[in-house]
């Protein structure tokens, strides 16, 4: 029994031994590849958004049937007869604006070979933080668009078929495919993913310079021990390597095993392949890392007689990866903070796409028949004396084709209600009279006397109107002759009680197709064109369906973004850490008789900190400049901020390092 005690004992005094310095590399280790992992969950919901496992999807198609001339529900038919006849399995995602849920979604099996698979009611698991989905009858298409909206296949992108009949009726497409080549392009088309990968090398490099830094004594004693000075870097590599692998190896069965019970085990595949593409990537860099670092520590005899420290090529080497990461921190603040302002703006669209969710427009098959356009426009003011009905119409520089002005809005008071907004309480919204505005919005005031239904309602409108121009809060208003969300900063608005004065073809109507007129109720919307007789003359669609679908990708690339922000700045403290380090290391046999003469550890460090505050400040300057042109004046502030921070940190790291030096030689822990 004491025999197994003794060698238990041994046992772990090895192992303290071992993880003396490996502890540290294991953890920042598990932290590197915590991140790739990071990364493989938000590229498999990514992915799953794309083409969702659940219904095992090979090929997603984006279609445009804007210059096909084809309506919504012949585009939607046609695609599902092409469907049957290739036998393609054509699956339409859209958002669950039937249910109390917008962030859902539902699948509609659109031919014979996908609801064969799928039948009504399935319900589909998905990865990320959506609700699982559902599979819907195909009397869902008669209110959705055919443009726009994600198709799933299962089958060949390669179907000649179905190429022929997209190029013969002018159907744009973009495609989509179940690829590891696909996945990784998108990845890298994203800042955030580059800036998280470099983040990552970054923070390894850092830890290999550490490494050596603390190996160079023993390198030094084993080469005049007479070992070869490759079985040193061999045995210095495994020493990096091992440790990496195993924190590599602990975070793959955690992930895997999480993602299997959490999430299900047809996510597995995907998961798995992307952990490992990113994880190789990584100990590539760590590979590369310990090569160049081995060569610029190289130890020899050479050195050793002359007493030169191996700590020379590694000051160099951890000073200028200080300033490689201190300059990227800089230059990535400012491209941080814009993301993340875009992830605000893109959740406040969505919030509003969602309170738009319920509300629908009207598609209408026919041209020119005013007797027909009287009976639309009369449902249109029935909505509007309900509240069910409002208008947003926006002129912007690109309709009006004055270049270098600010946009018109033309809302009514329930399109305000809808997007809840009050401009009398907003804090940069002034109201004006007719006199202050500008002369864009007074030739849009002009014009509503030859939009009304007589010279009468033209002079109410005008009359009754109220005008804001606001400047630098934002107001939600679709642009004219389209459904895209705006958001502009610099606003004229002009606010009318209603539309009803507004004349049938002149304006009611047009507007009301190119969905600048929201009503609330589908079915209330199709009851009432069908009392009028229109039901086969006009279709009711939901206004919000590919705007939710869209932004429901809004804020993942941000949050990596700030992810990878923290994780460069952890690598920038790292760096410092060691580049104090060595120098302090290099310094040591001209320091030491110093401070035994009462010199500071600031005195004897004033040099390198003056000189490296001088260059910080500079670069700092310089990447503040150009942050405040391109960005604003509050990325500039915390550009400049994060280079008195780390001026500050550097100083302080070199001066403790001093001191722990001093402190090392004393004891004999050098």
């Amino acid at each position: 029994m004491a025999f197994f005690s003794r060698l238990a004992s041994a046992f772990l005094f090895s192992l303290r031994v071992w993880f003396m310095h490996r502890r540290l590399f294991f953890a920042v280790s598990t932290l590197v590849f915590l991140l790739a992992s990071l990364l493989s969950v938000i590229s498999s919901d990514l992915h799953d958004r794309a083409l969702p496992q659940g219904i095992h999807a090979n090929v997603s198609m984006m279609l445009d049937f804007q210059s096909s001339g084809m309506d919504d529900a012949w585009a939607l038919r046609e695609l599902t007869n092409i469907g049957d006849q290739r036998k393609l399995g054509i699956v339409k995602v859209m958002p669950d604006l039937d249910g109390d849920a917008a962030e859902r979604q539902v699948f509609v099996a659109m031919d014979a070979t996908a609801r064969g698979r799928l039948p009504v009611g399935t319900s589909i698991r998905r990865f990320g933080n959506m609700p699982d989905s559902t599979v819907v009858s195909d009397s869902r298409l008669s209110s959705a668009s055919a443009s726009g909206q994600y198709y799933l296949i299962r089958g060949d992108q390669s179907d000649v078929g179905l190429h022929d009949w997209l190029n013969r009726n002018g159907v744009t497409v973009t495609w989509g495919t179940d690829s590891l080549r696909d996945d990784i392009r998108l990845l890298v088309s994203q800042l955030s993913f580059m800036m998280s990968m470099a983040a990552a090398l970054a923070l390894i490099a850092t830890m290999v310079l550490y490494w050596m830094a603390s190996k160079v004594r023993s390198r030094a004693l084993r080469v005049l021990a007479g070992v070869s000075t490759w079985r040193i870097q061999k045995d210095d590599m495994m020493g990096v390597l091992v440790p990496s692998l195993c924190a590599a190896s602990c975070i793959d069965i955690t992930a895997v095993t999480a993602v299997g019970v959490i999430k299900g085990l047809v996510f597995i595949p995907y998961f798995f392949r992307m952990l490992l593409v990113l994880e190789g990537v990584m100990l590539s860099g760590l590979f590369v890392a310990m090569l160049i670092v081995g060569a610029v520590s190289w130890p020899s005899t050479v050195m050793i007689m002359r007493r030169a420290s191996g700590n020379i090529g590694l000051r160099r080497s951890a000073l200028a990866m200080k300033s490689v990461v201190f300059v990227a921190v800089l230059a990535v603040t400012a491209p941080a903070m814009s993301a993340m302002a875009s992830a605000d703006s893109s959740a406040r669209e969505q919030r509003v796409w969602e309170r738009l969710s319920d509300q629908v427009s009207i598609a209408l098959s026919y041209n020119d028949d005013p007797r027909l356009d009287a009976k639309v426009a009369n449902v249109l003011r029935a909505m509007e004396s309900e509240g069910k009905g409002a208008l947003s119409y926006t002129f912007t520089p690109e309709t009006t084709g004055e270049t270098g002005t600010d946009p018109v809005a033309l809302v009514t008071e329930d399109w305000l209600d809808l997007v809840r907004v009050d401009p009398k309480h907003m804090k940069h919204a002034i109201r004006v009279s007719q006199d202050r505005l500008s002369t864009e919005a007074k030739d849009v005031v002009s014009q509503l006397p030859g939009w009304a239904s007589d010279s009468r309602h033209g002079e109410d409108m005008i009359r009754q109107a109220r005008y804001y121009i606001i400047d630098g809060d934002t107001i939600p208003v679709l642009q004219g002759g389209s459904d895209t969300m705006l958001f502009p900063k610099r606003l004229t608005l002009i606010v009318l009680d209603d539309y009803s004065g507004f004349s049938d073809s002149g304006f009611l109507v047009p507007a009301a197709t190119t969905r600048n007129i929201v009503m609330t109720g589908l079915q209330d919307v199709r009851s009432r064109l069908q009392r009028a007789g229109l039901a086969q003359r006009a279709q009711v669609r939901y206004v919000a369906e590919e705007q939710i679908l869209q932004s429901q990708f809004s804020t993942y690339f941000a949050w990596l973004q700030a992810a990878a922000f923290v994780m460069l700045i952890v690598s920038f403290a790292l760096t410092v850490m060691v580049h104090a380090m060595v120098r302090a290391a290099l310094r040591a046999r001209h320091d030491y008789p110093l401070m035994l003469n009462g010199i500071l550890a600031g005195r004897l460090a004033e040099f390198t900190i003056l000189a490296e505050s001088g260059a910080a400040l500079a670069a700092g300057a310089v990447i503040t400049m150009i942050a405040l042109h391109s960005t604003g004046a509050t990325a500039a502030l915390a550009t400049g901020a994060l280079t008195i921070l780390a001026i500050l940190v550097s100083a302080l790291s070199h001066i403790l390092s001093v001191r722990r030096m001093f402190k090392a030689v004393n004891t004999r822990t050098l």
